[in-house]
């Protein structure tokens, strides 16, 4: 057969994973649910849940039998993952089925009419018509099948306005646009791209393939259970590959994210439109969509739902706590910083609330939500986690974080707030790009102010004043991300608190436009609800235009480097299937321990070939090679593709590639060493 596979087994390998995504990502939290009675009466919440819960189950079902088969000596201990999944599904269907004999559980009648069943058609095909565009982009076509795909979502925002996708059809459709949206970005090019996500992939494989790996060996990708071993995990159960895992699987996870945002805000303000289209507000933000798979929007999935599951009163008492308590194990398994910064910022919310009732800037009788005792929980879970998982790597990180705050050195001013915002930009496009950001940032900031103080003045007895106070400080942090970067860079800082704001966005704008002057006596200052929904769908309109590339694209500008799904050479690393296979001839023929010299002249791993390495190569093994250099370093291989890094890596708008054969190491070291390897579009040689 060669590298071709037959039909028969491209047939199998389609029913194998379509069978294994619904089995691991959804029937095991939908079972575990009907066991716990946990069953919400909005349908679109319980299958929130229940692939949460799923994650979670999955997550530790694979543990075990990790466990289990490297203390028995087997070689490849996930192998039997489809066994334990599949005899764990019949035990939890016979308990399920205990559980719900003879209960109330309701039983409600079905019906179907045309409007509601062909808005649900429209909503399914929305994220196969991504995948769609994606492949023409793939194909080398035309770019007008993205644009059109562009077009359709933003249209989707306007049929919820106008009434056309029936209300109880809105958080599908949030679901919909959310999954197209981060499938038109990961379906380019057979390969995964970002930056983190291809030391996860080493991390992930090497579980995979029953290397010898604890949580506790060193390395800061060990700690992150929820986006390397759940990785390995999905791989086998669903015989995907694992790059198929990622690029398919993780999205379906990701997409859970504004759903539960649409759930928080329904809870919080009883707004049909403010959660309808709250949501929008991060899916059409380029931090949305530009990193996937990434660990921070994983973690993210999972912060949104400690907080819907706090703020909500579908689950109560015991099931409020025991889910609570497991979406935010898994946030801690997701991410270091997220999760600590929400620790910290839950706690903060504790303090604030309680001086506010001892003050009576509130009433002292306001009902609270929040339990010390849950967040002294996670506090524990965390430091024991990241002092012992990864030698510690990811606890030392932090700590160099918070220093580096003490001596206000948190990284280039260019990435901060500031730094973005001053950025020059000769095209306009540009500039009207950052103006609809800072006014999303801006209608935020107003929506919480306004909150506060709706809060204080009693006028507002629907949400909850510790959510309230919880988003502020999140304003804050965001506030103080415009002058310090803390590492990560303001874009990533707002994609954070975009968690939990995108209501305020709303209620920012309806804010603005109640404050307007009157134009007549007869007309109230007081704006509809539809109104403010009218005029919010208009700028998350212009939003998506922009951030998705369309704008720059339909003007004949070069597109941002995030950008790929409309110019796949935009500037983030694209790789192609030659480049790919040259990595993995490598760490299959080269000898054990050996070194890979590899272009890259940063400090940290940073080039286009240096990323493809490091999924095979671990990173004590790869040599960075300066472009005009005559030091070769320790290096045994030479990896060389034809546009092994960018010039300048901080250029976000264009980016040039260098020639490898114009610079000096080329000339000094490449030249006349004997190739073994070529692909095409990467060589490799060997140097004695």
């Amino acid at each position: 057969m060669g590298l071709e596979a037959t039909p028969e087994l491209k047939e199998f390998s389609i029913i194998q994973g379509g069978v294994g995504i619904v089995a691991s990502l959804l029937l095991p939290g939908y079972l575990l649910l009907l066991i716990a009675k946990i069953t919400p009466q909005r349908k679109g919440q319980l299958a929130m849940y229940a692939v949460a819960v799923s994650t979670a189950f999955l997550l530790l079902l694979g543990a075990m039998t990790y466990v289990v088969g490297s203390v028995v000596d087997v070689e490849r201990p996930l192998e039997a993952m489809p066994w334990v999944l599949g005899l764990s599904l019949v035990l939890l269907s016979a308990g399920a089925y205990t559980r719900s004999a003879g209960s109330s559980l309701s039983r409600r009648s079905f019906s179907v009419s045309f409007r509601p069943l062909f808005s649900a058609v429209l909503l399914v095909l929305l994220p196969l018509a991504s995948v769609a565009a994606t492949s023409a982009i793939n194909a080398g076509e035309s770019t007008l099948p993205m644009l059109l795909q562009i077009v359709l979502l933003c249209g989707v925002v306007v049929l919820l306005l106008i009434g056309a996708i029936p209300p109880n059809l809105r958080p599908f459709a949030v679901w919909s646009v959310s999954i197209a949206v981060l499938w038109q970005m990961t379906f380019i090019s057979p390969h995964i791209w970002g930056w983190d996500i291809h030391f996860e992939y080493f991390t992930a494989q090497e579980i995979f393939q029953g290397e010898d790996w604890t949580p506790a060996s060193a390395g800061p990708t060990n700690s992150l259970l929820s986006v390397t071993f759940l990785a390995a995990v999905y791989a086998s159960v669903t015989g995907l590959e694992l790059v198929w895992v990622y690029k398919l699987v993780y999205p379906l996870i990701a997409s859970l994210l504004p759903v539960a945002i649409y759930y928080l805000a329904l809870a919080e303000f009883d707004d049909e439109w403010v959660a309808t289209l709250s949501p929008f507000a991060l899916i059409f933000y380029y931090g949305y969509f530009k990193i996937m798979p990434d660990k921070q929007i994983i973690s993210q999935v999972f912060l949104a739902l400690v907080l819907v599951t706090i703020f909500d009163n579908s689950v109560r008492g015991t099931r409020k706590k025991v889910l609570a308590a497991t979406f935010g194990t898994m946030l801690i398994f997701s991410h270091y910083g997220t999760s600590l910064l929400f620790i910290g910022v839950l706690a903060a919310t504790i303090v604030v609330v309680a001086v506010a009732k001892r003050l009576d800037v509130v009433d002292g009788a306001t009902p609270t939500v929040l339990s010390p005792l849950f967040i002294a929980f996670l506090a524990v879970e965390w430091i024991i986690w990241y002092l012992f998982s990864a030698a510690g790597e990811n606890f030392d990180r932090i700590a160099s974080v918070l220093g580096a705050l003490l001596t206000q050195n948190l990284g280039s001013s260019g990435r901060s707030g500031i730094g973005y915002a001053t950025k020059t930009f000769e095209s306009p496009t540009w500039m009207v790009y950052k103006f609809l950001v800072a006014a999303l940032v801006g209608l935020i900031c107003i929506g919480v102010l306004w909150m506060l103080y709706s809060a204080v003045t009693r006028r507002d007895n629907r949400t909850h004043f510790e959510y309230t106070v919880f988003s502020a400080l999140l304003v804050s942090f965001l506030v103080s991300s415009v002058l310090l970067t803390y590492n990560v860079g303001f874009d990533r800082t707002l994609l954070l608190v975009l968690v939990a704001l995108p209501p305020f966005a709303v209620v920012g704008l309806r804010t603005l436009l109640s404050l307007g002057p009157k134009v007549s006596d007869r007309i109230s200052t007081e704006p509809s609800s539809k109104a403010v929904a009218s005029v919010f769908t208009i700028f998350l309109v212009a939003l998506f235009f922009f951030s998705s590339g369309a704008a720059f694209a339909v003007a004949g500008e070069d597109v941002p480097a995030y950008s790929i799904n409309l110019e796949k050479d935009a500037g983030w690393p694209v790789y192609e299937r030659s480049e790919v296979a040259a990595t993995r001839w490598l760490d299959e023929n080269a000898r054990p321990e050996s070194r890979v010299v590899v272009y890259n002249q940063w400090s940290a791993l940073k080039s286009r070939d240096a990323l493809l390495v490091r999924e095979v190569i671990s990173s004590d093994q790869i040599v960075y090679a300066l472009p005009n250099t005559d030091y070769l370093g320790s290096g045994q291989y030479v990896y060389i593709s034809d546009k092994p890094m960018v010039q300048d890596v901080d250029d976000r708008v264009e980016r040039v590639y260098i020639n490898p054969e114009e610079t000096r190491f080329y000339r000094r070291h490449v030249v006349g060493e004997s190739k073994i390897y070529s692909s095409g579009d990467a060589q490799i040689y060997r140097s004695d």
